[in-house]
């Protein structure tokens, strides 16, 4: 018993007792019985695991009262059994491990609420129709091939799906079982033909389809292009004739689509006209920006990409238009910051070379983006979950908002990446936050932009790329004619402690489709 009074002193005494174990050493320990002790803690009910965990002990049944429980970012290859044992488990969060099973005892746990297990090797998944509490569903960038069997009308808490970066080739028309889904992000599989069912869920607000290899042209273009509800309405009239599905708003429908069809008539009679937006590389004439890299990110956040935009320019309407166009870029394009995550710096409040490195979270020291006083990463993480926990409570709700349903993916953490200019000023603190030093403003006329990811540089890549696109969208480049504008991207170097150097824009990068209204000059 003297272990379990140990333990016991190092919680806060607050009416919730946590737990975080972090560092290599960890998995070792548990492994050998160390903290075997924290299975009579009766009163854990949050625990968060760092530390390259190869097996979950089934011990960690015992916890009878445990709701929250975060293994990201360890090796395990399965969970065990007697994780059904968990009754009162409401979040489950095992994303970015190496799992390729998951027992079906995962469907005992009937008060869970949010389920993460994204970034793995799975292909299939237990029924999840007894977790009726269930309301968040990520299972994004594993090998799924077959929809997840979740389409049951007693899952009514459901309401955002995750299942982009899979291998899935169908979505089942039961799906419209789940009345209270508002999110559905199916983007990057195989997917052909989209069932006219989706159309039937009414309270359906984000629809992603991108990425896939969808039969109907027209509709393979729109979701590149349209809002989610006009999406939403050419599935319910095109789709809906062949089931005899009829909308309320079906004529006025019908009248725009129609004219849809006369106007493209008109264009395809109309000469080819300029393209809409122009991307000109450009080598920098001089020492351009630089970036080292240390061998210290390879285990924590390894991929990064880099350039400047110059000549931007800024106004109230645009600057509003640019942050929500990059909040909802996190959130759909960079799957909720798990696939990557982007930071924009004016370029003329920092110094080259920068470098990247991967530090303890206790020596990462920033002003935060509109704060005045400096702080450690430890110290912003802490102080952004207990804001978090104060928003929970005036509220009334479990759903977080904003930076504070990202604190997780750092949150016990040994180290933690950072990027430093020459000065040793840290101006980014991926995937949270960018620093006060280097905030884009109305002054800002060249920009760079930086984009980090877990996994390799080819994602930092594509990430980059479709950024790049969407800036055209918020106004920010210069204007070439009423109907194009411009955007000059200059080249970084990104210099490895190890290994090759590279540098973004490649020649294989910010490549446009041919039917695409943007397109690349080289400058050189």
């Amino acid at each position: 018993m003297e272990n379990v009074e140990i333990l016991r002193n190092i919680f806060v005494p607050t009416d919730k007792y946590e737990l975080n174990l972090i560092g290599s050493k960890v998995a070792e320990a548990i492994e050998e019985g160390f903290y075997d002790a924290l299975y009579d803690l009766q009163n854990l009910n949050y625990i968060s695991i760092n530390a390259d965990l190869k097996e979950l002990p089934v011990k960690f049944g015992k916890l009878s009262n445990l709701t929250c429980l975060v293994l990201h970012s360890n090796k395990l290859k399965t969970l065990p059994l007697e994780i059904s044992e968990l009754k009162k488990l409401k979040l489950l969060d095992v994303s970015r491990n190496s799992l390729e099973t998951i027992p079906a005892e995962l469907s005992k746990l009937s008060v869970l609420s949010t389920l993460n297990l994204s970034i793995n090797n799975l292909t299939s998944l237990p029924s999840l129709r007894h977790n009726v509490k269930l309301s968040n569903l990520n299972l994004s960038c594993n090998k799924f091939q077959q929809f997840p069997d979740c389409c049951y009308e007693e899952l009514c808490a459901l309401s955002e799906i995750l299942l982009n970066g899979n291998c899935i080739s169908t979505i089942p028309g039961d799906i419209n079982k789940l009345h209270n889904l508002k999110t559905l992000d199916v983007a990057d599989n195989e997917i052909t033909d989209i069932p006219v069912e989706i159309s039937h869920l009414m309270k359906l607000k984000e629809l992603n389809l991108k990425g896939n290899k969808l039969k109907d042209n027209r509709l393979k273009k729109m979701v590149n292009q349209c809002h989610t509800k006009k999406v939403i309405d050419y599935i319910r009239l095109h789709l809906g004739k062949q089931t005899g599905f009829h909308a309320v708003r079906k004529e006025s429908l019908s009248r725009s689509f129609s004219d849809d069809k006369e106007n493209k008539k008109d264009e395809e009679d109309k000469p080819v006209q300029k393209p809409k937006y122009i991307v000109q590389v450009w080598k920098p004439k001089f020492n351009g920006f630089e970036v080292m890299v240390s061998s210290t990110v390879k285990s924590v956040r390894p991929g990064i990409i880099c350039c400047v935009v110059r000549s931007v320019t800024f106004t109230e309407d645009t600057m509003r238009n640019f942050i929500k166009m990059q909040n909802t870029f996190h959130d759909t394009t960079c799957n909720k910051r798990q696939k990557a995550s982007v930071g924009t710096h004016d370029l003329n409040r920092i110094k080259s070379p920068l470098k990247y490195v991967a530090i303890a979270p206790t020596d990462i020291n920033f002003v935060p983006l509109g704060g005045t006083e400096s702080c450690t990463a430890s110290d912003f993480i802490a102080s952004k979950k207990l804001e978090a926990e104060q928003l929970k409570k005036d509220k009334k709700r479990n759903c977080q908002t904003g930076i504070y349903k990202y604190i997780y993916m750092v949150d016990g953490n040994e180290n933690c990446a950072c990027l430093m200019d020459a000065d040793d000023n840290v101006i980014s603190f991926p995937p949270i936050t960018n620093t006060d030093v280097s905030k884009i403003s109305l002054d800002t006329k060249d920009m760079l932009v930086e984009v980090t990811s877990t996994v390799e540089k080819k994602v930092a890549r594509e990430i980059m790329d479709k950024f790049i696109k969407e800036l055209f969208k918020v106004n920010i480049g210069k204007k070439v004619d009423d109907d194009s504008s411009l955007l000059d991207v200059e080249e970084v170097l990104i210099i490895p402690e190890k290994g090759p150097k590279l540098h973004y824009p490649f020649d294989g990068d910010l490549h446009f489709p041919q039917s695409s209204n943007t397109i690349k000059k080289n400058m050189f």
